[in-house]
């Protein structure tokens, strides 16, 4: 699979669906960080995104603390900005 185009579609598909959903914020993911390889293609894809990318291995659970540290804030910001 292609991540870059993979990223691509699916903010097309977002866009098409509701332009509202595109303007949301994403949290960026690359998953399976413990395979061979990963770390070039993760080198490609920022090369093409310029956004941060959070990095896991669900295997070895590395970057899970980091990033569900940030999906925390990011919801409880949301949650505050709705109640508003």
């Amino acid at each position: 699979r292609d991540p870059l185009n993979d990223y691509k579609t699916l903010n097309r598909e977002l866009e098409f669906y509701d332009p509202a959903l595109s303007k949301k914020i994403q949290i960026l993911v690359a998953n399976k960080m413990d395979l061979p390889g990963a770390e070039e293609n993760l080198k490609k894809f920022r090369a093409n995104v310029r956004k941060k990318i959070y990095t896991v291995s669900c295997l070895t659970k590395e970057g899970i603390d980091d990033l569900l540290k940030v999906v925390f804030k990011v919801c409880k910001r949301d949650v505050k900005a709705e109640t508003l």
